[in-house]
């Protein structure tokens, strides 16, 4: 008898004639497979979905967080003000006809700029003390106005009067001043970064009033201000007033030339002399240049030197003419 010798095909096998041969059993088994890995592929998306909701609330929560202010710290006495702030209030109150008074005077009741070099940088300044609770408004109104008026250009801080926060006292800052006699106290504070920042920002200033000084001898109207200079920062390092004042003089020649043409309008012909002033800079530091000092004159008097320039230089370094003749590179220890 002869065997069937029939082979059986594999499920979802070909045939000899070519076509797909399909058992109900190799059916079963595909639809089975179908759904399997079709709920793996669902689970694969929604662990992956969950991943990124994960990944968002963090990424929300993280930033909330970073943008969240700290709680603001309570000012019990004149020793929880920073460096920065002492200098400011210091100079604020000396600077006054009445040092002893507990009220500070509007800024716009002061014939010239005793406090600082620049009335721009007066108003920083009172800023920085009323952030710092070291000074107090004498009406909400007042505040209001104060804050919602903080990038403006002519802020309404100009017309107000303040009064010295009560935790503040006058002992306090006299024991302070006193305090600074001593050689380690004061190298102390030249060593801080806050000090530092103190002495760019006067220079700054110092910019600021000569350059103004020069464009209102040209009949430029139009007022720059003491952050208008900030590019200028790195060099300040390496120059004193007198030798920067003598840069800008250079640096405004051909620009005030210029704007007495109408090439350039006011608003440009201020960016430039900042520009070209410390392209000057740049290119003296980097050939090794000495820039001669600007002699004292009509707008250099030694009588309106300002009282923060007396504290900062003065007080804390020792010079005698504000640091008008010295560069900051001359003062052991700052910067180091």
């Amino acid at each position: 008898m002869k065997r069937n010798r029939t082979k059986e095909m594999p499920l979802g096998s070909y045939d000899f004639l070519g076509s797909l041969r399909i058992t109900s059993e190799g059916y079963l088994l595909h639809r089975k497979y179908q759904k399997i890995i079709k709920h793996k592929s669902t689970l694969l998306s929604h662990s992956q979905n969950i991943a990124k909701r994960k990944s968002f609330i963090e990424g929300a929560h993280n930033q909330k967080q970073k943008n969240k202010t700290p709680p603001k710290k309570e000012l019990r006495n004149f020793e929880d003000l920073s460096i920065k702030s002492k200098l400011f209030l210091i100079a604020t109150i000396v600077s006054q006809k009445d040092i002893k008074s507990s009220e500070i005077e509007p800024l716009s009741e002061r014939k010239e700029s005793t406090l600082s070099p620049d009335r721009s940088y007066d108003q920083e300044i009172l800023k920085t003390l009323l952030k710092e609770q070291a000074i107090l408004t004498t009406d909400e109104v007042q505040e209001k106005n104060i804050r919602r008026d903080q990038k403006s250009h002519e802020s309404t801080i100009q017309n107000q009067s303040f009064m010295i926060n009560p935790l503040v006292t006058y002992e306090d800052m006299v024991s302070y001043i006193v305090s600074l006699k001593k050689k380690r106290k004061r190298e102390n504070i030249i060593k801080t970064d806050e000090y530092k920042s103190v002495c760019d920002e006067v220079l700054l200033a110092e910019c600021n009033l000569f350059a103004n000084k020069v464009m209102q001898e040209q009949g430029i109207t139009l007022r720059s201000r003491w952050d208008h200079w900030k590019p200028l920062t790195p060099h300040l390092f390496n120059f004193s007033i007198a030798q920067i004042q003598c840069l800008i003089l250079e640096s405004s020649k051909d620009v005030l030339k210029n704007y007495r043409k109408g090439f350039i309008k006011s608003e440009i012909s201020i960016e430039t002399i900042v520009t070209e002033t410390l392209r000057n800079m740049q290119k003296t530091g980097a050939l090794g240049w000495k820039v001669k000092p600007l002699d004292r004159d009509e707008r250099t008097k030694m009588e309106d030197c300002s009282m923060l320039n007396k504290v900062a230089f003065n007080t804390i370094c020792g010079m005698e003419d504000g640091g008008y003749s010295q560069p900051l590179n001359m003062i052991k220890d700052l910067g180091s």
